[in-house]
């Protein structure tokens, strides 16, 4: 059934929308957002989704100590209020939660030619998705702690981001879950 059709038996009677579901309290949640951007999208966030979501008082920067339990790193992409809550539950048996940037962006055509070589150095084919930087949810764990600071290097270094994550998971090796791109509405971010 096509969404004209669906909005169309709505309009008439003869059909109900679907009603989203209660969200589970979000215990230990919350949103750090990156290097001083996101933090109008988090703070939208927190208003609009139910549970004991909070923003981190202070932005979060690569090598930082994550500020919550579970917490989504957020930088300027605009992430689906309905996919949040869906994001920080998944935490629950996955370390790492994260959008693909598209599924048309291989990491062959991101980056300079030098970066290129090192992620090959260590991936040993570039024909592969990228991970969006901007929007990670990630659980507080010894791993995930060494991930995000070789991810950290490489950023303060100048590599592309979504190269040096890239890097960080192959190298980690985290339980990451890779979710569609349509879980954020575009970035918005030099990168």
């Amino acid at each position: 059934v096509g969404r004209q059709h669906a909005e169309a038996w709505i309009a008439d009677g003869s059909a109900e929308p679907l009603a989203m579901p209660d969200v589970p309290p979000l215990t230990s949640c919350g949103i750090a957002p990156l290097n001083g951007a996101g933090r109008a999208q988090a703070e939208a966030l927190v208003t609009q989704i139910k549970g004991a979501l909070e923003v981190a008082e202070t932005d979060w920067t690569p090598g930082d100590a994550l500020p919550f339990e579970r917490t989504l790193l957020l930088g300027n992409v605009a992430l689906r209020t309905d996919v949040a809550p869906v994001g920080f539950l998944k935490l629950d048996k996955w370390q790492v939660v994260a959008p693909l940037v598209s599924y048309a962006t291989l990491a062959e055509s991101a980056g300079s030619a030098e970066e290129r070589a090192r992620t090959h150095a260590v991936v040993r084919d570039l024909r592969c998705l990228l991970y969006e930087p901007a929007c990670l949810f990630v659980r507080r764990s010894s791993d995930t702690h060494a991930l995000l600071n070789d991810y950290a290097a490489d950023v303060a270094r100048g590599d592309d981001p979504m190269l040096a994550l890239l890097r960080a998971v192959y190298v980690h090796k985290p339980i990451i879950l890779a979710c569609p791109p349509s879980w954020y509405l575009g970035r918005d971010y030099a990168g």
